[in-house]
């Protein structure tokens, strides 16, 4: 933008000089409102991007939110020392996959002759030997699981 001054006084200029400062001040003037139209248009292309990131943002919030119900749904099945809600206060989205992870919620059978012995052992029903025991999972080891989760979230919410 052009900031117009003059260096000599309006009352000391004569007929041409007036005539040629007002012909220099409208071009400065026309070029001024180029450029504020071009600010203008870059503005607006602006605006609707930054309302469009903030709906995907907003969306990206919501599912994520829905995650973390769900997964601390999974975990409070899971460990009944807290409700599915106090869980999910308590605990990040990573942390309940984790948990998740960690409780074996989603293991799969790896043979199915023990699911089949497993199942007619329950309908007599189970105790504590008949139960595999569950260990944490150390942090550094990542099941196929939680590495599937981890890039399924990635791939959604970023960096979350």
């Amino acid at each position: 933008m052009y900031e117009f001054s003059l260096d000599t006084p309006v009352e000391d200029l004569d007929e041409a000089d007036l005539r040629s400062t007002l012909d220099e001040f409208m071009e400065k003037h026309e070029e001024n409102v180029e450029e504020f139209s071009a600010v203008e248009a870059d503005r607006d292309e602006f605006s609707e991007k930054v309302e469009s990131l903030e709906a995907e943002v907003s969306e990206y919030a919501e599912t994520a939110g829905a995650l973390q119900e769900k997964f601390a749904e999974v975990v409070a099945e899971e460990s009944p020392l807290f409700d599915a809600d106090e869980v999910a206060e308590r605990f990040s989205l990573e942390e309940l996959i984790s948990k998740a992870d960690a409780l074996g919620a989603f293991s799969l059978a790896t043979e199915v002759g023990e699911a089949a012995d497993d199942d007619a052992e329950e309908s007599e029903g189970s105790t504590f030997a008949d139960k595999p025991e569950r260990a944490t999972v150390p942090e550094d080891t990542k099941t196929k699981f939680r590495e599937q989760a981890e890039s399924d979230l990635r791939a959604v919410l970023g960096d979350y």
